[in-house]
């Protein structure tokens, strides 16, 4: 498939969240994604961690709720995760003895870019671009 980025929790939760040191940038890149009329693709484990995140950390239960809802929407791809992502997930990229902010979660992320032959992930973590993949911080 050409065209498509995969997005990340941290992308998520930029756009939502006026507060975030990347909100407006978040927003910039998905307009810029918007008309270059990108593929984006959220796996359900990203929203996940989304929600959790906005919920959690950031202590906003409504607005939690509101975002997991947004991805209701038929024309929102969500990629739901299979077994043999998990595995790819934790095969190639998932070192535990690493940093504890490069979580399964992303190693998921990465899996899910392989599975729809991409490089493109929307994030802010550069655990990614140590990964061989592109962020599309700079679309």
């Amino acid at each position: 498939m050409k065209n498509v980025v995969v997005v990340d929790a941290d992308a998520i939760v930029a756009q939502t969240c006026v507060d975030d040191p990347n909100h407006i940038k978040a927003v910039e890149i998905a307009k810029k994604l918007s008309l270059r009329e990108a593929k984006l693709v959220y796996p359900i484990t990203a929203i996940v961690e989304a929600g959790a995140f906005i919920q959690r950390v950031l202590g906003n239960g409504r607005l939690s709720q509101a975002v997991m809802s947004s991805f209701f929407y038929p024309h929102v791809l969500v990629y739901e995760i299979e077994r043999r992502d998990l595995e790819r997930a934790v095969r190639n990229y998932f070192n535990s003895l690493g940093t504890k902010k490069n979580t399964v979660f992303d190693c998921i992320v990465a899996a899910v870019a392989d599975r729809h032959d991409t490089k493109e992930i929307f994030s802010f973590d550069s655990f990614y671009r140590k990964r061989g993949f592109d962020l599309v911080t700079g679309v």
